[in-house]
């Protein structure tokens, strides 16, 4: 049975690291967090490692070469958390984090609604 190296944290934050015998790397995921902790890392050891690559296993992940400002990670990330906080599920708040990064913050129309109905607009001087 393959066997996977973890690196995980606990509820508490602490690193716990292990090795478990686990039929695929899905099981090996629901192990770790049947012990309460989030998986950080999961990599296949043992000679099936390095066949296991090559047969479409889990490659390096394609985000590693992905340049985010610092900045633009920060807002994204504190308003994630937010959202969390608020009750949402993960799922709910990227969603909603997703749709707001595809709609600009003034809808084009939106500045153009002001020459077209002014009485809803007073005027800014």
């Amino acid at each position: 049975m393959p066997q996977f190296a973890y690196r995980a944290r606990d509820a508490q934050g602490s690193l716990v690291e292990g090795v478990l015998d686990c039929p695929d790397r899905a099981v090996a995921i629901r192990q770790i967090e049947l012990q309460k902790c989030i998986p950080v890392r999961i990599d296949l050891v043992g000679p099936e490692a390095k066949t296991g690559q090559r047969e479409g296993a889990a490659p390096t992940a394609p985000t590693q070469n992905l340049k985010i400002p610092h900045g633009q990670l920060l807002v994204f990330t504190e308003q994630l958390a937010h959202l969390l906080q608020a009750g949402m599920t993960l799922d709910e708040g990227l969603a909603v984090l997703e749709k707001r990064l595809k709609q600009p913050r003034v809808h084009p129309h939106a500045a153009s609604g002001a020459g077209r109905w002014p009485q809803f607009f007073t005027s800014i001087k």
